[in-house]
Parts: structure tokens; C-alpha cells; sequence
């Protein structure tokens, strides 16, 4: 047998391991979502005997929603940089600063709703072994993600996303997963790539980046 169709075969083994991979993350996705939407629900009903003076869960949730809409941009710019100077600490941190496991990671992920908070949360891993963190379960659809993200914020930011790609580039799964993706994801990170040259920053890392991710 030729090398390339041995090539062609293997590529196609691992096409269909991370189809498996991605598919088995989709439904433990779906059951966390199914379980928070459960969750939500039962904090919307007060029970009916609720003593005077004692606040219903949703309420609080309410009220805490009405405050953050009522704030400003800059307020919310503010906001933002008060919890990333404190580590993302306290009892309303809706994710650890840095997960311990794989597990935790896409859990954490799975609770965030925004893009922002998505793009905030890859900013306080930027100094973590994320390219662990994604692990095995990394697929298409969260390579995707996390490219649309850091588009987003990275171009509008003017802020180097060479620290996550490096991680992603290290990633054992990445170089088959580009080959999955759309032109839409493609053509952000070439965006990306772009970028990073014109912030100046490492040469030799960004070729490493482009040669990892098959660009």
C-alpha cells in the first residue's frame, strides 16, 4: 500500500474518532443545558409560605439583571476590569480563574451565555496549560467558538491573541479539526494571524501557529 493512501486512511481515522468525540460532547452539552434550564425554572417559583422579609432567588436574579442593564458602557468596561484585577474571585464568580481539569473547563464554558464572558474567561487562561484543558474533547464546533471570539474582541480590541493560538496550536487535535472548519472560521484566523503581525509580535511564534494549524 502507497504512503499516501496510508496518509488518506489515516487522516480518515481521525476524522471519524473526532466526530465521535465532538458528538459525545454535544450531548453532555445538551444534558448541562437541560439541567440549567431546570434549574432556572424552579428559582422563578416562590414558594408560597415564604416567610416576611426573606427574598425569593429569582428576584434577586431580577434585580441584579435590571442593575446590569441599567449600567453604562463604561460602567461596564469598569465592571469587567474589577474582576479580572481580582482574579475573578468571590461568591458571584459564575467560573474558577483557572480549572484544575478538562472537565471543569467545558463545564465552565458550557454556564457562560456571551461571547464577552467567553472572551473574558480565554483571557484569564492565557497564562494556563489550555491546550490540556481543551484535551481531547476539542472539536470543530468549540475550535469555531473560540475563533469567533477571539475575532470579535481580539480585532475590536486591538489585543494580541497569540497566547491562546499557541495553546490551541499545541493542542494534539487542532491540526485535523482546521481541516473541518468553514470558511468563515478559516478566514478568522487568518484575521487573527494578520493581526498578530501587526502588533509586532513574535515572528518565529506565528510561523509556529501557521504551520500547527495548517494555514
Amino acid at each position: 500500500m502507497s504512503q499516501a493512501v496510508k496518509a488518506q486512511l489515516e487522516v480518515k481515522s481521525k476524522c471519524e474518532q473526532a466526530q465521535h468525540t465532538i458528538k459525545g460532547l454535544y450531548d453532555w452539552e445538551q444534558e448541562v443545558k437541560q439541567k440549567e434550564a431546570q434549574s432556572r425554572q424552579q428559582d422563578k417559583e416562590c414558594p408560597s409560605g415564604i416567610a416576611q422579609g426573606t427574598e425569593c432567588k429569582s428576584g434577586e436574579s431580577s434585580q441584579t439583571a435590571n442593575t446590569q442593564a441599567k449600567m453604562s458602557p463604561e460602567e461596564k468596561q469598569e465592571e469587567r476590569s474589577n474582576i479580572k484585577a481580582s482574579g475573578l474571585s468571590g461568591t458571584s464568580n459564575p467560573f474558577p480563574s483557572i480549572p484544575s481539569s478538562s472537565v471543569k473547563f467545558y463545564h465552565s464554558w458550557c454556564n457562560l451565555k456571551t461571547a464577552e464572558e467567553k472572551y473574558q474567561y480565554l483571557k484569564t487562561l492565557e497564562n494556563a496549560p489550555l491546550h490540556k484543558l481543551l484535551g481531547v474533547n476539542l472539536g470543530s464546533d468549540m475550535l469555531s467558538d473560540i475563533l469567533q471570539v477571539l475575532k470579535q474582541f481580539c480585532l475590536q480590541d486591538k489585543t494580541s491573541p497569540m497566547k491562546i493560538l499557541s495553546e490551541i496550536a499545541m493542542n494534539k487535535e487542532s491540526g485535523i479539526l482546521i481541516m473541518m472548519l468553514g470558511e468563515k472560521d478559516k478566514h478568522a484566523l487568518i484575521q487573527l494571524l494578520e493581526l498578530m503581525n501587526e502588533l509586532n509580535d513574535d515572528k518565529d511564534q506565528i510561523l509556529t501557529i501557521k504551520k500547527s494549524l495548517i494555514i
